[in-house]
């Protein structure tokens, strides 16, 4: 699924809402996507990166366009907290533009300052760096 996933996330990080994933980059972390698919085609994923100390990020939420509104977003967040769950995973954190989805699952926003593994791994390299306009939360499970 590593080739289908890095072509959803390409759409998205054309309009700017998510960072590029290549395929190789997919494949190293394969084991952190769940994806959903519909009659073997790929149409969103979601990924749970772990940062250790029981801290981990939720991202690569993508859902394509045909599939938006049936509850697919939902149901994979759902399955991503329980693989953090079953991971041991105490706190879970996102950055978005979709915050009234995340507060859903009871996110609360917080400063994006304090996840700096975040922020110097990964921030670094998207084009909203120095003018970030996405909120923070976290979930404590």
């Amino acid at each position: 699924d590593a080739e289908a996933v890095s072509r959803l996330l390409a759409v998205f990080a054309e309009r700017k809402i998510l960072l590029p994933r290549s395929r190789d980059e997919v494949a190293r972390r394969i084991e952190n996507f769940l994806v959903a698919d519909e009659e073997g085609v790929v149409r969103a994923c979601v990924s749970v990166e772990p940062f250790g100390g029981g801290l981990a990020e939720i991202r690569s939420l993508a859902v394509d366009d045909r599939s938006q509104g049936a509850g697919t977003g939902q149901a994979l967040v759902a399955s991503a907290l329980d693989l953090c769950r079953r991971r041991g995973v105490r706190r879970v954190f996102v950055l978005t533009y979709a915050a009234r989805f995340f507060r859903r699952f009871g996110f609360r926003p917080v400063s994006k300052g304090i996840f700096p593994e975040k922020v110097w791994g990964e921030c670094i390299r998207c084009p909203h760096y120095y003018n970030c306009d996405e909120d923070a939360m976290v979930l404590d499970l």
